[in-house]
């Protein structure tokens, strides 16, 4: 079970190695609305927040996922909000900006690339437009991943920079 795993392979090997100390080292759970079952997804905080609310816990948990309802709503419950501090980054100053000079500048090596030549010779400039550029920026909710994600979609050396962007959009 997900509790005697945590156990076995998390908290009885950090103690005895001796883990801790007065900067604990750092657990990083990316994704954690990627996996699967939404009750396995809250049934992991709740095995998380158990253990760090025990005295002398020897990690700092990084948890970082999409904002989900089920999720968020687990960590409003008062058990894990003494324990943990939210950060959105779609509320962080700048993301947007910050997005959308990606996307242009990915854009941008996309349409002068060599392997591209012959299939973008035809595409209008600036290329994609910036009402494209502005639906992709709000489509990525100031996640950088998202914006990456497409880049590398559309880059793809075996089809059309042009029909791929169409695919997404």
């Amino acid at each position: 079970s997900m509790d005697i795993q945590l156990q076995q392979l998390i908290l009885l090997p950090s103690k005895l190695l001796g883990i801790g100390g007065r900067i604990p080292p750092l657990v990083v759970i990316d994704g954690l609305n990627e996996c699967m079952d939404e009750n396995k997804q809250v049934r992991i905080l709740q095995l998380i927040s158990n253990a760090v609310s025990i005295q002398g816990f020897p990690f700092y948990f990084l948890i970082a996922s999409r904002s989900k309802r089920h999720i968020s709503t687990e960590f409003q419950q008062e058990y894990i909000s003494k324990l943990f501090h939210p950060i959105s980054l779609a509320n962080i100053v700048n993301t947007d900006h910050n997005i959308r000079l990606v996307l242009e500048s990915g854009f941008l090596e996309i349409l002068e690339h060599a392997r591209h030549q012959d299939s973008m010779h035809d595409i209008a400039r600036p290329w994609p437009s910036q009402d494209i550029i502005k639906e992709l920026v709000t489509r990525a909710s100031g996640q950088f991943i998202y914006a990456i994600t497409v880049l590398k979609y559309v880059d793809d050396p075996d089809s059309r920079p042009a029909d791929q962007l169409t695919t997404v959009l």
